[in-house]
């Protein structure tokens, strides 16, 4: 499998290049990130997103290089999976 390029974090303490808790998990994450295509990025960095929670799009775009935007859309869609899949799942007891 070949490796895409390994973004480098955006987030203010990286940048400062101070050594801070997280710096590891943002390494791990864009080390992740490169190994996926670009539908896998979008869903990974969603989740991501929604993990974190409020502004979640906005650091996990600081972190990972992907749009904010994109992040976005790709937690609607997940959303909408979900949705539709709980749907189908109670059609399918009923």
């Amino acid at each position: 499998m070949e490796v895409g390029l390994i973004h480098v974090c955006q987030c203010q303490l990286c940048k400062l290049g101070v050594n801070h808790s997280n710096k590891s998990l943002h390494q791990q994450i864009n080390l992740l990130m490169s190994y996926l295509d670009e539908q896998q990025q979008h869903w990974f960095a969603a989740l991501e997103a929604n993990r974190i929670g409020h502004s979640g799009a906005r650091f996990v775009s600081q972190i990972t290089g992907l749009d904010e935007f994109i992040i976005k859309r790709a937690q609607q869609e997940l959303h909408e999976r979900l949705n539709n899949l709980q749907i189908e799942h109670s059609e399918f007891l009923s």
